[in-house]
């Protein structure tokens, strides 16, 4: 046993095959640079065109005692509100899940199991014992992890310090009694803030916003994966040039090159909006397109399968022109419940997406 561990921890420090230095080099995100001093340039985090005004979201945190009356209430007090927002996040998840919006479920199950971290808990009683409150020995808990994984230098990893940041803050307000401010937005807003938390992406919905403007974050982020599932054009990493954005300003997001431009001209708005409906019509185009054979141009025909983890899912799949599905995730009808369906509620499921891939689709 002590052999297999030296071994292993031996293979950890060399990489595990991998080279670590090219690693990280090809995982750099590249941030747009541009001379232009209207055009502020950011990381490309979501493909997409818009045009739209500024709507700033601050995520500044309530005021609260940095001292303890009673470390045992205090406590208590830090229990109960894991324990609310662990089942905040399990109904969220579940809420998703049923939706057939699998990317958003995900990102509460992460969430939940951050929470799991004993540690957590611990170091921030820790803190209690020593005087601290409730919210002052958690926030400490939470900034010094968040400090230490934007120190690495994988920046998927790095990303991972907005879940916990997420994570904590909701902790934070559960201990207040308070519900986090929320977000009013329509059609044509550009949400613009520091940090945009999955969470609160996760409660934007499509169509009713433009584009996202944030100054930190990347592609790899959760909250750029939701925005990409969505189609919402997000660039982040703007940094301190964020400050440029002020509420009602007029701009141009573009997520694929990463840019944001400042108070367009009439010219620039007219091309801004040629190339939206140029993709406008490509995409029509393309989805008209999609229920006939794919095939090579040397003729060889090509299988499309989805992947899919709901009955919405397969609706989705069959528009957009699937010849069938390669997996179906049959773990959706298990996950944010404490009770295993029924055989009848799964023989439902699996009938109501067999009908909506009809008898000339397979389903794996």
């Amino acid at each position: 046993a002590a052999e297999a561990i030296a071994a292993l921890r031996q293979a950890i420090a060399d990489g595990l095959g991998e080279n670590p230095e090219q690693a990280a080099t090809l995982q750099q995100e590249e941030r747009l640079v541009t001379g232009d001093a209207q055009l502020l340039g950011g990381v490309p985090a979501s493909p997409g065109l818009a045009i739209g005004e500024v709507k700033l979201r601050s995520l500044a945190l309530p005021s609260f005692a940095r001292r303890a009356a009673d470390p045992g209430a205090a406590r208590a007090d830090l229990g109960r509100a894991l324990r609310e927002v662990r089942q905040k996040l399990a109904e969220d998840r579940a809420r998703f899940a049923s939706a057939g919006q699998p990317e958003k479920a995900e990102v509460f199950a992460a969430h939940a199991e951050l929470l799991q971290d004993t540690g957590l808990r611990s170091d921030a009683e820790r803190g209690i014992t020593r005087d601290g409150s409730a919210p002052a020995a958690w926030l400490e808990v939470i900034e010094g992890r968040c400090e230490k994984l934007r120190a690495l230098r994988n920046p998927l990893l790095r990303q991972r310090a907005d879940d916990l940041k997420d994570v904590g803050r909701r902790v934070l307000f559960a201990l207040l009694g308070q519900q986090p401010p929320a977000l009013v937005l329509d059609r044509d807003s550009v949400l613009v803030c520091e940090d945009l938390t999955p969470s609160m992406v996760s409660a934007l919905e499509p169509g009713k916003i433009a584009a996202i403007v944030t100054a930190s974050g990347g592609a790899s982020s959760h909250a750029a994966i939701i925005a990409r599932s969505m189609g919402v054009p997000y660039v982040a990493g703007l940094g301190d040039e964020l400050a440029r954005l002020q509420e009602g300003l007029e701009v141009i997001v573009d997520g694929e090159r990463g840019s944001v431009q400042l108070q367009p001209g009439a010219d620039v708005r007219q091309q801004a909006r040629a190339r939206i409906e140029r993709s406008d019509v490509t995409a029509q185009h393309l989805t008209a397109q999609a229920q006939g054979p794919a095939r090579t141009l040397d003729g060889h025909p090509v299988e499309v399968g989805a992947n899919i983890g709901s009955a919405r899912d397969a609706a989705l799949a069959v528009a957009q022109g699937c010849d069938g599905v390669g997996l179906l995730r049959s773990e959706f009808l298990f996950q944010g419940r404490r009770d295993a369906p029924s055989v009848a509620e799964q023989r439902r499921q699996y009938e109501t997406i067999a009908r909506s891939l009809g008898p000339s689709r397979s389903l794996v």
